[in-house]
């Protein structure tokens, strides 16, 4: 599978290269870096105009197909922003390929994909912090096992929840060196981002609330 960047007129403007889905991938976040070759770096997406982001994935030659590309519940339709497509072709982008996903059997459903630049904060600024961490179960349905072993914080951790429009829906103190359990059950089923934070050093988690 690949990333793509296409115009809306349908012109590709920069692709990643082919990555093979490994079981290890489950419940991580994957970054597809992508290549501009006849556009200049930065492209100036930001400058305005519509564009398609998406993943491509190529028909797998033998082992496991795999369908990396999640969704989740909307409270309202949004027609005319997600998208399938049964055959893309770099060269030759189909716009009336494209099927409408609110036509099909999802229920509301907005696809679990996020475009950032090269400037982009990283999801962790300490390994040490970031071995020191375990959350489970993941998925959850709601209530989420949190460790902290061996962080040798510098201040006191917090662990900060926040869903995918980057709103924080939770907030509370940790120790480390103990094991602390999140009830965060009364949040809607779909991506979040579980983020430890202590003293400047902080580690990200990604978590998926089922029901």
């Amino acid at each position: 599978m690949y990333a793509v960047l296409v115009r809306f007129s349908g012109t590709l403007i920069a692709r990643s290269a082919d990555y093979v889905v490994q079981p290890g991938d489950i419940n991580t976040i994957k970054y597809f870096d992508l290549t501009i070759s006849a556009f200049p770096i930065p492209f100036p997406v930001a400058a305005g105009g519509s564009f398609y982001v998406g993943l491509v994935q190529t028909p797998p030659v033998g082992g496991t197909r795999y369908f990396p590309l999640a969704t989740v519940s909307q409270g309202r339709t949004r027609p005319d922003t997600f998208f399938s497509i049964p055959e893309y072709k770099d060269s030759n982008f189909c716009l009336s390929c494209l099927i409408d996903v609110v036509d099909r059997s999802y229920s509301s459903p907005a696809f679990v994909i996020e475009a950032q630049d090269g400037t982009a904060p990283p999801l962790s600024t300490s390994e040490a912090l970031s071995r020191a961490l375990s959350l489970y179960p993941n998925p959850t349905a709601g209530v989420v096992t949190l460790e902290v072993r061996g962080a040798n914080a510098n201040g006191k951790p917090e662990v900060q929840v926040t869903n995918l429009l980057g709103q924080t829906v939770h907030t509370s103190a940790l120790q480390d060196n103990s094991r602390h359990e999140l009830n965060l059950s009364h949040l809607a089923k779909g991506l979040y981002l579980v983020r430890v934070q202590t003293g400047t050093e902080f580690t990200t988690r990604q978590l998926a609330i089922t029901k």
